[in-house]
């Protein structure tokens, strides 16, 4: 509860900074400016991107021989993307599994295959906006960045198939416990910490993970779920009467997503605004691009925040009504 109290606290503060930022007024005017219906529809698309994204975590938990119950999923999910948008560089996506010790291995495996699947498809995705669609209308350092990029994901990928390094890497750790036992491994292994369990845990959610036919469908699903995020920027475009090409709406998505992914602020505010409005005015592009930014960031903000809510609140009631029934009577 208190937890939850805390990532309430800490959206409201996102959410009045990205109203500061943008200035009240202009918020608000641009709220009334706004077409209603590619708005709407706008948010639609959004709603569908994070169901396609849902129905993948939904899978990463089946792929590992987990049961499921869709609303505690839900809860999780919405949680993650929330701590997400309100942390600098999605870190806060992590905390949820770091606060849960009993399924700590599951869930660090799931929260950081996906981030490698997205940041892999979203990379090559722009890579293909840049090559093919803009060529020279493409930043300088775009495409070396990009390559390092790869890289490093090609590098942490490999290092989660071959993960046989995390049973050394226990084993080190139940050895350092074993000659100290009262030093600070000992505390770390505890049984209430379990962070041996987590590690062997973690090996085998990747394991499962990376079968060919799982990680085929799981990619398949990200392809998915970015192309609902490609219909829902380009609604919200048009939803302030900005016309972009095919290339320049991928090309603004990809680089949008790929520095906040780095951004030292919160959900990237200012930094991805920055380096997403100087792409498409040196690309020739015009328009109200502040209005622009608002309307995304909260439909992001508000409608993750009010998923996050309306699933706590279904379980919260469904406890409750459990609770009712096992109360004694009479």
């Amino acid at each position: 509860m208190r937890g939850r109290r805390i990532l309430g606290v800490l959206g409201a503060l996102l959410f009045a900074a990205v109203l500061h930022r943008f200035g009240f007024r202009r918020s608000f005017e641009a709220l009334l400016a706004a077409d209603r219906v590619s708005l709407l529809l706008a948010v639609l698309a959004f709603l569908l991107s994070q169901a396609v994204r849902l129905a993948k975590w939904e899978f990463f938990h089946r792929a590992a021989g987990l049961s499921v119950d869709r609303a505690s999923l839900g809860r999780l999910y919405f949680h993650i993307k929330l701590l997400g948008t309100i942390t600098p560089g999605r870190v806060g996506e992590f905390l949820p599994a770091m606060a849960a010790p009993a399924s700590r291995g599951p869930l660090l495996s799931f929260t950081a295959y996906d981030r490698l699947i997205e940041s892999l498809a979203t990379l090559l995705l722009a890579l293909g906006a840049f090559v093919f669609l803009l060529q020279a209308k493409a930043p300088a350092a775009f495409l070396p960045v990009s390559l390092v990029l790869l890289l490093l994901l090609a590098a942490a990928l490999l290092l989660c198939v071959r993960s046989s390094w995390m049973e050394r890497v226990a084993g080190w750790l139940e050895g350092r416990r074993e000659s100290r036992p009262g030093g600070l491994f000992a505390s770390l292994l505890r049984p209430e910490t379990r962070i041996a369990e987590g590690i062997a845990g973690l090996r085998a959610s990747f394991r499962s993970l990376f079968r060919p036919g799982a990680a085929a469908a799981a990619f398949l699903l990200t392809l998915l779920a970015v192309g609902a995020d490609l219909l829902f920027w380009w609604l919200t475009f048009r939803s302030v009467g900005i016309a972009l090409s095919a290339g320049l709406l991928v090309g603004a998505v990809a680089l949008f997503n790929v520095t906040g992914f780095f951004s030292p602020t919160p959900g990237g505010l200012g930094v991805s605004d920055a380096a997403f409005v100087i792409f498409l005015r040196s690309a020739g592009a015009d328009g109200p691009f502040g209005s622009f930014l608002l309307l995304l960031r909260l439909i992001v903000l508000v409608v993750t925040a009010l998923a996050a809510w309306a699933f706590s609140a279904r379980l919260a009631l469904a406890k409750r009504g459990n609770d009712s029934k096992h109360e004694p009577t009479g």
